[in-house]
């Protein structure tokens, strides 16, 4: 992550409301592993976006890293920069389990 990216995320800080629950946005049929990531998504940038705007990212996110979606490049650069630490964090963990 660059100096710039940093910068915006910093700015995106707290200027969405925060008293929701994550957790009601699992679907009974999702893998654990995929919702832990769509979880972290969540909390990590929540408070940055209107609820539904994030959970709406969130998926999408969900859809690039387990689908191979793509979408157009802003999107993509978006999500990239809220998923910061995220997968990172993940692989090692699955990693440590093989």
């Amino acid at each position: 992550m660059n100096f710039f990216q940093i910068l915006i995320l910093n700015t995106m800080q707290g200027s969405c409301d925060t008293d929701w629950d994550v957790d009601k946005y699992r679907s009974d049929h999702e893998p654990r592993h995929h919702w832990e990531l769509r979880r972290r998504f969540l909390v990590q940038n929540k408070g940055r976006f209107p609820e539904d705007r994030l959970v709406c990212l969130a998926q999408t996110f969900a859809n690039i890293e387990f689908m191979g979606c793509r979408y157009p490049k802003d999107t993509m650069d978006l999500v990239e920069l809220l998923a910061f630490g995220i997968v990172q964090v993940a692989y090692f963990l699955i990693r440590d389990t093989f």
